[in-house]
C-alpha cells in the first residue's frame, strides 16, 4: 500500500536544501513546535534532510445541510435562487421554498403551495414585481405566484399565460421579458408588466427545438437539440440570431454568468463557452451523465444523475476539486452565496466549497441484483487524483471488507453466497451495506494516515429467490432469460425481448429524472455507443406518441412501447400473469433506491439473456 500511495499520487519531493539557520518544526495545527540548534563553525555535521512540511488533504466539497422533502409526490428539480431564498420546482406538488441560514442552515419555509397546485418543472423570477412564474412540459397554462412574502409563495394567477398546450422545457426572465423555450415550437417571449402581469406573447424568428434559455453580458443564449447553441441579440424590437455553434451531445441544461455560458451534454460532459464568440473555453468530462451545470468565478459544477463534480477553474484549466454522491437522483445545481445548492429529487443539499480541495468520496451504485446462490459484487469507483480506501460494513456496523482504490480506478467488493445469505432479510431478500471512504491525510507523506470522510454511501444488495421463476413472476436477474412481455408499438403487437441486444428502460413521461436519460441513451444509440451497440426500448403504461412526447423531445426515431390501457386489449391479456400493472408487478425493483419508481433498466443480449439490471443510468460510464 505504501508503494502504491507513493507511485500513484502527486506527492511533494522528499528533499530539502540543508539549512544552517534555526529551523522551526510545527505540528498539523501549529500547536507544537520545536527548535533545532544551528551547527557551530568547524563541527562535522551529517546532513539529514528534514521531513517535508505536511501538505494536508482537504475535501473540496463538504455537505453543510441536507433537507429531505416529504410531500407525497416529491420530484424536486429546477432551482430558482433569489438572495438567500431558493425556490425548487416540484412537479405535481408545484414548488417548495427554502431559506439559507447565515450559519449554513437550509430552512424549509413552504413544502407545497395551497390548492390548486399547478405542475412546475421550470421556474423564473421577476424581482421588481415580486413574481415567480411556473411552467411545465404538459401544462395548458403558465402560472404566476406572488413572492411578496418570499417565505410563502401564493398562487396569483393559474393562467397567467393561457394555452392551450403552453408546453415549455424552460423559462427565463431578462429585464421585463419572459423567455419561453417551447420545444419544437421554438423560442417565444412575453412582456412582464410592473405588477407581474404577462402579455404580448409572441413567437420569435429563432427556429429549432428550443430547450433552454439564459443570458450573458452579450445577449440571450439558447440551447437547442437540433441547431446547437445560439446567441440572440435582444437590443432591438425583433430578436435576431447573431451566432451559433454545434453541440457534441444532447443539451440537457444551460447556465450563464457574465460573458460565459456552460452547457450540460449528458454523457458527453459539459462545455464552457465564451458568449463573445461562442468559442469553447474549456470542457469537462466527469464519469457520469451530466444533467445540470453552473459556473461562478473560480468554480464549475457538473451534476450528474449519480453525483456532483466540482472543478476549480482559476487558471483556465479545470481541476477536479471534489465529488459528492447524490442521495437519489441529481436534477439541478446552482451556486448561491458562495455555496453550492444541489436539487436531488427527494432532497435539497447545501455544500461548502474549499479551494485546493480534493475528491475524498468514492462513487458506488445504489445497489445490485443477483440470483440466489451467487456471490454479491459491488463496484467502487475512485473518480479523483488521490488514492482512497473503502471500508464496507453490514447493517449492524460489522466490518465486511476494506479495499484500496487507486486514482481513477474501479475495485469491486465481493462477498460469497455462504456469507451473503446470512445477512438477507427474509421478507425482502435483501440487505444493505454501508460504504465508508477514507483519504490520505498528508500529500507529503509516503506513509499515509487515513482520514474518514463523514459522508457514507448506502447500497442495497437484492436477491432473486431460487423459487421465483422470472418466466412466471418477472424480475429477471443477470444471467436469467428475460420473460416474454407483450407491448403495443405503433398500433401493433410487439413482443419483448427483441432478437437483438437492447436496453429496456421503464419510464414515465412526467418524471423529470427520466428526461436526460432518454435523450442521452438515444444520442448514444444513434452512434452505436449505448452499451456496445444496444438498442434502447422505452417502455411505459402511457401513450407517449399520442401525447406528443417523442416529437417534443426529438425522439421520434426511438422505439416507444406501451403496456397499459392505451394499448391493444390482447397485450393486457397476455401480461396478466404479472398483475394489473406490468412494471410494478413484474419488473420494478423498488427495494433499490432511485428516483421514485423509475428507472429500472434491463440490458438484454440477442439471446434474451439479461446482462445487467440497473436502477440508475450512467450512460457511457456504466459501473458494473
Amino acid at each position: 500500500m505504501r508503494e502504491n500511495l507513493a507511485a500513484r499520487t502527486s506527492m511533494v519531493e522528499r528533499y530539502a536544501t540543508p539549512m544552517v539557520a534555526t529551523m522551526l518544526f510545527c505540528g498539523p495545527l501549529l500547536a507544537a513546535c520545536t527548535t533545532a540548534a544551528p551547527a557551530q563553525s568547524g563541527d562535522h555535521v551529517d546532513v539529514v534532510p528534514p521531513d517535508p512540511e505536511p501538505e494536508w488533504v482537504i475535501p473540496g466539497i463538504v455537505e453543510r445541510a441536507r433537507f429531505e422533502h416529504t410531500t407525497f409526490s416529491s420530484h424536486l428539480g429546477e432551482l430558482a435562487p433569489m438572495g438567500d431564498r431558493i425556490y425548487v420546482a416540484n412537479s405535481f406538488d408545484g414548488l417548495a421554498a427554502y431559506q439559507l441560514g447565515a450559519e449554513g442552515q437550509l430552512v424549509l419555509t413552504l413544502d407545497k403551495p395551497a390548492d390548486p397546485v399547478p405542475r412546475c418543472s421550470t421556474l423564473a423570477i421577476h424581482e421588481p414585481s415580486a413574481s415567480l412564474f411556473c411552467g411545465s412540459d404538459r401544462s395548458d397554462s403558465l402560472a404566476a405566484f406572488s413572492i411578496a412574502d418570499p417565505s410563502i409563495p401564493v398562487l396569483r394567477d393559474a393562467a397567467a399565460l393561457p394555452g392551450p398546450q403552453m408546453f415549455v422545457r424552460d423559462i427565463f426572465v431578462k429585464d421585463d421579458t419572459l423567455w419561453l423555450a417551447r420545444f419544437d415550437e421554438g423560442l417565444w417571449n412575453a412582456r412582464i408588466a410592473p405588477d407581474g402581469t404577462l402579455s404580448e406573447l409572441a413567437k420569435t424568428s429563432v427556429a429549432g427545438n428550443v430547450r433552454f434559455v439564459d443570458a450573458t453580458s452579450q445577449g440571450v443564449v439558447v440551447a437547442t437539440s437540433d441547431r446547437g447553441l445560439l446567441l440572440i441579440d435582444t437590443t432591438s424590437a425583433v430578436p435576431a440570431e447573431i451566432a451559433s455553434m454545434p453541440l457534441s451531445g444532447p443539451p440537457v441544461d444551460l447556465a450563464a454568468r457574465d460573458s460565459r455560458a456552460v452547457v450540460a451534454l449528458g454523457s458527453q460532459g459539459a462545455l464552457v463557452v465564451s458568449s463573445e464568440s461562442l468559442a469553447i473555453e474549456m470542457e469537462v468530462h466527469p464519469p457520469g451523465v451530466v444533467v445540470a451545470v453552473d459556473i461562478d468565478g473560480p468554480w464549475l459544477a457538473a451534476t450528474t444523475l449519480s453525483g456532483t463534480y466540482l472543478y476549480e477553474i482559476t487558471d483556465g484549466v479545470p481541476r477536479l476539486a471534489g465529488y459528492a454522491q447524490t442521495n437519489a437522483v441529481g436534477t439541478d445545481a446552482a451556486f448561491v452565496a458562495g455555496d453550492l445548492i444541489v436539487s436531488d429529487f427527494f432532497y435539497v443539499d447545501r455544500y461548502f466549497l474549499r479551494p485546493g480541495g480534493h475528491v475524498t468520496q468514492l462513487d458506488a451504485p445504489r445497489g445490485a441484483y443477483f440470483r440466489a446462490g451467487e456471490s454479491a459484487r459491488l463496484p467502487l469507483h475512485n473518480p479523483g487524483a488521490l488514492p482512497l480506501q473503502a471500508t464496507v460494513r453490514d447493517e449492524l456496523g460489522r466490518l465486511l471488507a476494506e479495499k484500496y482504490v487507486p486514482p481513477g480506478q474501479t475495485v469491486s467488493f465481493e462477498m460469497p453466497w455462504n456469507l451473503f445469505e446470512g445477512l438477507l432479510k427474509p421478507m425482502f431478500h435483501d440487505t444493505s451495506v454501508r460504504i465508508e471512504t477514507s483519504y490520505p491525510a498528508d500529500l507529503a507523506s509516503d506513509e499515509p494516515s487515513w482520514r474518514l470522510n463523514s459522508k457514507e454511501s448506502i447500497a442495497t444488495l437484492l436477491v432473486r429467490p431460487a423459487d421465483a421463476d422470472p418466466a412466471l413472476v418477472g424480475r429477471p436477474a443477470p444471467g436469467d432469460t428475460f420473460p416474454e412481455a407483450w407491448m403495443t408499438v405503433d398500433g401493433a403487437v410487439s413482443i419483448l425481448p427483441l432478437k437483438q441486444k437492447s436496453r429496456i428502460t421503464f419510464y414515465s413521461t412526467d418524471c423529470i429524472a427520466m428526461w436526460a436519460q432518454l435523450e442521452d441513451s438515444a444520442w448514444l444509440a444513434r452512434r452505436g455507443l449505448l452499451d456496445d451497440g444496444a438498442m434502447p426500448v422505452f417502455v411505459s403504461h402511457e401513450d407517449a406518441p399520442g401525447f406528443g412526447f417523442p416529437k417534443r423531445f426529438a425522439l421520434e426515431d426511438m422505439m416507444f412501447a406501451q403496456f397499459g390501457q392505451y394499448g391493444l386489449p390482447e397485450v393486457a391479456a397476455q401480461n396478466a400473469k404479472f398483475g394489473s400493472d406490468l412494471y410494478e408487478g413484474g419488473f420494478w425493483l423498488g427495494r433499490i433506491i432511485a428516483g421514485a419508481s423509475h428507472p429500472t433498466d434491463y440490458l438484454v443480449d440477442d439471446a434474451a439473456v439479461v446482462l445487467a439490471v440497473e436502477r440508475e443510468y450512467r450512460g457511457a460510464f456504466p459501473l458494473r
